[in-house]
């Protein structure tokens, strides 16, 4: 059995700078209207995607790489529905669901952003993948939902 030494230093402050959150913002602003390119201005150089989808996971390394796969994942017609966001010690945990009103699907995700020299240097989305009409009204029918999060509101 291998062992580790801990080092415990007490809870860390979260980071609630201005800068996270427009780092935050960017993040989701640049993922609609297929605008990934335009992401790797706000990423390190050396950063890593660790993407989560329904049955699969892959990772891309790179600015541009990650850029890239960003334009590909995210459709054209994909737009940020409702975000919420929780600064951490070294960036955030943002969830974050949307449509692609062309296709007519529905996602959900969440994402923990680390921030380094002020850019995003690790994302690990988790995606539920793309819902669309037929399972969306299954879903409300077989599991209603208690809490309306998109207003506060019980059902």
């Amino acid at each position: 059995m291998t062992t580790h030494d801990v080092l415990v230093t007490g809870p860390a402050e979260p980071n609630e700078s201005p800068h996270v959150q427009r780092l935050v913002d960017d993040f989701i602003r640049l993922q609609e209207r297929n605008r990934g390119a335009e992401l790797a201005a706000v990423l390190t150089q050396t950063v890593v995607l660790d993407l989560n989808v329904p049955q699969w996971r892959f990772q891309v390394g790179g600015d541009l790489a990650v850029a890239a796969a960003f334009a590909q994942s995210f459709p054209a017609g994909f737009r940020t529905t409702r975000s919420r966001w929780q600064p951490t010690p070294n960036g955030a945990v943002v969830e974050y669901d949307g449509w692609d009103a062309e296709a007519n699907t529905y996602y959900r995700h969440l994402a923990t952003l680390e921030i380094r020299d002020g850019r995003i240097d690790r994302l690990t989305i988790y995606c539920t993948g793309g819902w669309d009409s037929d399972t969306l009204e299954r879903q409300r029918r077989e599991a209603p939902m208690v809490d309306d999060e998109a207003t506060g509101a019980a059902r």
